[in-house]
């Protein structure tokens, strides 16, 4: 576990795109991450722009600061009443037990922010056993390649 970690989330910046590339520099992140994820330091400047530029109702991108450090991604996309989730974080964070807690933050602030917005959904790729087990224990339920999360029936269920 990670403790005594000041932990929170911003918009990405365009001075970011540098330490993104940093981050995320990453074989084995590489591996457990979809083909098009960037992997070239103008890759990771393009996505950045992207990011800055995006508006939240098409993709809900936030940095993962740690002790003020960009140290990960995690992203909603949007679509009607559902969304998808990816996210990532960097080596020296991963294999701490942070990225439960991250998906249950991020999954109350996406249902205060998207009144429409019914279910959560991520399909991490079947070898991310470790993006399974953090689905699991913030209460995703696998259905088949897929995890889902539904909107809390009652309120003060998330943070």
């Amino acid at each position: 576990m990670m403790q005594n970690r000041e932990v929170s989330l911003r918009r990405w910046e365009p001075e970011d795109a540098e330490t993104f590339f940093a981050a995320s520099n990453d074989p084995a992140l590489h591996a457990m991450m979809n083909p098009d994820f960037p992997k070239t330091a103008d890759a990771c400047r393009q996505a950045v722009c992207r990011f800055v530029s995006c508006p939240d109702e098409e993709a809900y991108i936030r940095a993962v600061l740690i002790d003020g450090c960009v140290a990960g991604c995690i992203a909603a996309f949007p679509d009607g009443d559902s969304a998808e989730l990816a996210y990532w974080l960097a080596l020296p964070y991963r294999g701490r037990g942070l990225m439960p807690g991250l998906l249950i933050s991020f999954a109350g602030l996406l249902f205060r922010r998207f009144p429409a917005l019914e279910r959560l959904h991520a399909a991490p790729l079947p070898q991310n056993y470790a993006s399974h087990r953090a689905l699991e224990k913030a209460g995703f339920r696998r259905d088949g390649t897929e995890w889902s999360f539904s909107r809390p029936s009652q309120e003060g269920v998330l943070p």
